[in-house]
């Protein structure tokens, strides 16, 4: 009876120990994408400066400021990660946008209207992978936070069993 007993408690350790090396490896990352979504902000303010003074016709301000909302779109993405999930969230959009086309129209012209919205959301993919890298990141912040909520929830179950 005893032997059973210790292979439940060991095996009760073991996951305790794993979900809190996976949730201290989660805290780590939430503390990474933080820095990412800063570097985010400051690319996303770069964007819509580089618009402004592009519609003001001041050339050198809008390439000044289109280079460095660049390099800080890469430096987001790089630091805060979510350059997967951006691009997997851009492509279902580009999915449902196909889906709502085809399903609006009549049957000629819905396989126009579908593959000309489908066209919209592909043009709209690199668009939003580029110049919304704070939308992007703040995502994936959210996703790993909820991760770790669901870590801590097993942490806890598992500590009142």
């Amino acid at each position: 009876m005893t032997q059973t007993t210790n292979c439940f408690n060991d095996a009760a350790f073991n996951f305790a120990q794993r979900s809190q090396e996976e949730w201290e490896k989660k805290n780590r990352r939430l503390s990474r994408i933080k820095k990412g979504l800063i570097i985010a902000a400051a690319a996303q303010i770069a964007w819509v400066l580089a618009f402004l003074f592009s519609e003001a016709n001041i050339i050198a301000a809008s390439d000044f400021f289109c280079y460095i909302a660049f390099v800080g779109t890469i430096a987001a993405y790089f630091v805060g990660g979510g350059i997967g999930a951006a691009f997997k969230r851009a492509l279902g959009l580009a999915k449902k946008l196909f889906f709502i086309g085809w399903l609006c129209v009549p049957f000629p012209l819905d396989i126009f209207s579908g593959l000309f919205t489908s066209v919209l959301g592909f043009a709209f993919l690199p668009m939003s992978i580029i110049m919304m890298p704070l939308l992007m990141v703040f995502l994936n912040y959210r996703d790993t936070k909820k991760e770790m909520e669901v870590i801590t929830d097993n942490i806890i179950l598992n500590a009142s069993i």
